[in-house]
């Protein structure tokens, strides 16, 4: 559901929503033997984004509730952080409150903040990133429905009935 390219980045990202995972695929002609990586980003999948230093990878997982982040030193043929089945583990991730829904990320043009859009409770997670490690510490959570008389939650369908106005 989600494609990544990357400006000056031999790799397009790909993150599956329904497959539960994250794969990187290798532009003909890139510096890397690996044609295809997959990455445990969690349930439902959504957003892939580099760092801007291109040191690290960032997805998110609206089912899990977490935001994790991968080296892209990738050592699997050196017998990196990869498991059994190749697909790559972390380096890190921070969870978000429970039903949350993080979907989005982006870093800004320093790298030293990232920004999560949590669908399911309508906020934005602003997180502080060490460029070191790529970890994430949160700072702060905004409102993004607050004023605007919208509600938190699932989308609701053609056949969910209408709440009514606000009482």
């Amino acid at each position: 559901c989600f494609l990544s390219l990357e400006p000056g980045h031999p790799h397009v990202f790909s993150a599956s929503y329904g497959e539960n995972r994250l794969d990187r695929v290798t532009v003909p002609g890139g510096p890397h033997g690996e044609r295809l990586l997959t990455f445990d980003s969690g349930r439902n999948s959504h957003c892939a984004a580099l760092s801007p230093d291109g040191r690290f990878l960032y997805a998110t997982s609206l089912g899990d509730d977490r935001v994790s982040w991968f080296s892209t030193d990738f050592p699997v043929a050196h017998g990196g952080n990869a498991s059994d089945d190749g697909v790559i583990a972390p380096a890190g991730q921070v969870a978000a409150d429970a039903g949350s829904g993080p979907r989005y990320l982006r870093l800004n043009s320093r790298g030293d903040r990232a920004y999560v859009v949590h669908e399911l409770s309508g906020h934005v997670a602003v997180y502080a990133r060490d460029p070191e490690t790529g970890g994430l510490e949160f700072v702060q959570r905004i409102s993004a429905v607050e004023g605007l008389g919208l509600k938190p939650g699932v989308v609701r369908g053609g056949g969910t009935p209408d709440p009514g106005p606000d009482v």
